[in-house]
């Protein structure tokens, strides 16, 4: 008989995914103090999730506006014709102008 059941198993899983939604960069040992489970618990999980691709990278979440990007809402009417070679390059590569069609 599995010492963990199953339920246990995933709730471990999810405490520590949670740890990493908050902050990725976290060691394990603060991910295993936060958690209150063993260094090589946490190493174990986290292993398995990378395995099974649960956990498939980490990324650097970054504000946009610190680094003088901007967001644009492209809205397009649907319709049977084809887009024409010129707008399709304007769109790539932000030439269109506030209004254009």
């Amino acid at each position: 008989m599995a010492k963990r059941s199953i339920k246990q198993i995933e709730k471990d899983n999810k405490r520590i995914l949670d740890e990493l939604a908050k902050n990725a960069n976290k060691s394990i040992n603060d991910i295993a103090e936060s958690c209150h489970f063993s260094r090589q618990k946490v190493w174990r999980v986290i292993n398995n999730l990378e395995k099974n691709n649960t956990i498939w990278g980490y990324v650097a979440v970054v504000d946009e506006e610190k680094l003088d990007k901007k967001s644009y809402i492209l809205l397009m009417k649907r319709t049977n014709k084809p887009v024409e070679k010129k707008l399709i390059n304007q769109i790539v590569n932000g030439e269109l102008k506030n209004g254009t069609r």
